[in-house]
């Protein structure tokens, strides 16, 4: 089950399982930095990368999985995946 929801049947890892994980450690940075100043002006430091990193991680995984609907001529939703 668990296996499942990491990687795909071809082996790879799954791009909403990255997503996650992404999204995961950046809600953990931003707890953390509440309390402590370092992690705090890091994260302001980085915010524009950041930003950009998981913006593109998750713009490239929906765009993936458009280009396999038209590819494979699925008439399903990207969300139906």
């Amino acid at each position: 089950m668990l296996k499942e929801l990491i990687i795909n049947t071809d082996g790879s890892l799954r791009g909403s399982f990255i997503n996650a994980l992404i999204t995961f450690v950046y809600l953990v940075l931003i707890v953390i930095g509440v309390f402590y100043e370092p992690v705090r002006a890091g994260i302001q430091a980085q915010q524009t990368f950041m930003t950009w990193f998981f913006a593109t991680s998750f713009g490239l995984w929906i765009g993936k999985k458009t280009v396999e609907i038209i590819v494979d001529g699925k008439t399903t939703k990207v969300s139906d995946n």
